[in-house]
């Protein structure tokens, strides 16, 4: 007999976050990670560049299975910028569909948010991506839009929820 498997869910409540345990959850559904992380001189962001930095993770199926469907995902990034409010921020699936995390926006400036959807919703819908395989090369990319000040990419990951 196979080990039961929990489903957390968190919920935000007034008084702050709950995380809620239901189960079981069958052996379809799984959760992975990829990350990288880069040193200041290999991940530069290019000032005031429209091409900005592309950034790729490679995800590949655990054990070579098929691809997996994307369920749900978090986009987690951890960037050094004096004006992090310059900076657009857009998460490009191997298929080549687009969402915008943080726009950049000169009436309105904001920094990005750490953890996508967790500390901030993103601009786009990251709802686009479910149902579409988890397999491919991954893009994250950086613009800044007004030069003077230059920064860097220190790492970013994606939580991917799939099934099978």
């Amino acid at each position: 007999m196979s080990p039961i498997k929990l489903l957390r869910v968190p919920l935000l409540l007034a008084a702050g976050p709950l995380l809620v345990s239901c189960g079981p959850v069958g052996p379809k559904t799984g959760s992975m990670q990829s990350a990288h992380n880069y040193d200041e001189t290999s991940a530069g962001i290019p000032d005031n560049d429209p091409r900005g930095l592309n950034a790729t993770l490679k995800l590949l199926a655990p054990g070579g299975e098929r691809p997996l469907t994307i369920r749900g995902l978090t986009v987690e990034t951890s960037i050094v910028h004096a004006r992090k409010s310059d900076l657009d921020l857009t998460l490009i699936h191997p298929d080549g569909t687009q969402v915008i995390l943080h726009r950049f926006d000169p009436a309105n400036p904001t920094d990005p948010a750490s953890t996508y959807p967790a500390d901030r919703q993103p601009n786009g819908l990251l709802s686009v991506l479910n149902g579409k395989p988890t397999n491919g090369l991954w893009r994250l990319v950086i613009r800044d839009h007004r030069a003077g000040v230059t920064g860097h990419l220190e790492r970013w990951a994606l939580d991917l929820d799939y099934n099978r």
